[in-house]
């Protein structure tokens, strides 16, 4: 079967999806609360109920990964990630909703390159997002409703909802004021996140970022593969790409994959990544002096500096600026430490993403080991810092 040929299909099952649930009201029709808070409607059953039939009557077996279960039939064709009613709670509260699908042909191991097509689709006004892999990336408009809707391309989201920890909430909140620092104030969109992300398609969004690590790959990973097909950057918070990464091993879903994300229009996306890798790294740098009192057990908080600037409240409003003030003392102090402790956060950043998405690209490393002596060149002593880092991440990185 071939990729545009899964397209049609993937068009014409949503489109029954969407008229499976016509006559059906979300608030009354709550099946069940998760244990972390996820609802589940009678729409999400509809939906995934009208997809199963779509392809059955067909006879393309399937097997579906996703929030309404994963699991493999015998010798399926196809693997479907889907997201039945992906914002069930906008659905509920009449804010834009939507469907995610990802469709790739059957294999024990899938990879995000092994993605055929994708679609997202929002609900509320029939938008429909599709790409094709090495094809087009198309945009329904179902009567041209957003039209008149259309939305500032200054629009930048990072969501400050549905946090559980206080460190979900302490990285989400110094996220939303680097970008506030680099964007300007913005008026947040409502659409699910699978939409949000889409939309960036349409330059209706500018760019998005979460690193609550509260998103899962059905959220995430259909509108990754459309910005991806459409040239549009979408990767991990630290910059790591999904391509590449393992989807499914065995009918098990990787859900590391999409845990966090950054995407957006090409320059508007570089800047804020150059941002959030410089907060990543201030962060732990301050984090492990702060609970532990010293780096490597070898440079040692100066404590008037922590009693008299109240560090704690300067690096949540502004951790960029404070955090870099801070740093530029313990460097100036020892350079070699924090060489060390550099390459140390590098190798352990490096080894946990191929934990996670099971293989990461070379370039990706490079990339992310350019980024990161980047942020050291405007440390003192940066060409020492720098050395020592560069003998410590070990060969080949």
């Amino acid at each position: 079967m071939e990729n545009e040929e899964l397209a049609e299909y993937g068009l014409a099952a949503i489109h029954e999806a969407e008229l499976s649930i016509t006559n059906i009201v979300p608030t009354d029709s709550i099946v069940k609360k998760g244990s972390e808070g996820d609802i589940v409607t009678a729409w999400d059953s509809a939906v995934h109920e009208s997809v199963s039939r779509f392809f059955a009557k067909r006879g393309i077996n399937i097997c579906f990964l996703g929030e309404e279960g994963s699991y493999i039939n015998n010798n399926p064709e196809l693997v479907i990630l889907m997201d039945e009613i992906e914002g069930t709670q906008n659905a509920i509260n009449a804010l834009p909703y939507g469907t995610n699908i990802a469709i790739s042909k059957f294999k024990n191991i899938l990879s995000f390159d092994d993605i055929a097509v994708a679609i997202v689709t929002n609900l509320r006004d029939g938008r429909k997002f599709v790409a094709i892999k090495n094809g087009e990336t198309t945009i329904f408009d179902k009567g041209n409703t957003r039209k008149s809707l259309k939305k500032s391309t200054e629009i930048w989201e990072v969501p400050l909802g549905y946090m559980k920890t206080e460190d979900q909430r302490e990285r989400q909140q110094q996220v939303f004021n680097l970008f506030y620092s680099l964007f300007g104030p913005q008026c947040r969109s409502l659409d699910s996140t699978g939409t949000r992300l889409a939309e960036i398609v349409d330059r209706n969004v500018l760019v998005y970022a979460d690193w609550r690590d509260v998103t899962k790959p059905w959220d995430v990973i259909p509108s990754a593969f459309i910005l991806n097909q459409a040239n549009l950057p979408c990767t991990d918070i630290l910059g790591f790409p999904f391509t590449g990464a393992i989807l499914a091993r065995d009918g098990k879903l990787n859900m590391e994959l999409g845990k966090n994300f950054l995407a957006g229009e090409k320059e508007s996306y570089d800047r804020a990544l150059t941002g959030a890798i410089k907060l990543y790294l201030t962060k732990s740098s301050v984090s492990d002096l702060l609970n532990g009192g010293s780096l490597l057990g070898e440079i040692k908080l100066p404590s008037e500096l922590y009693r008299t600037q109240n560090l704690i409240a300067r690096l949540t409003i502004n951790p960029l600026d404070y955090g870099y003030i801070f740093l530029t003392q313990l460097a100036d102090a020892d350079p070699s430490t924090m060489g060390r402790y550099m390459a140390k956060k590098f190798n352990d950043t490096i080894a946990d993403k191929k934990k996670a998405y099971g293989i990461i690209k070379e370039t990706s490393t490079i990339s992310f080991k350019q980024a990161v002596e980047s942020y050291l060149e405007h440390l003192p002593s940066s060409k020492k810092i720098i050395s020592t880092f560069e003998n410590n991440i070990g060969q080949p990185f």
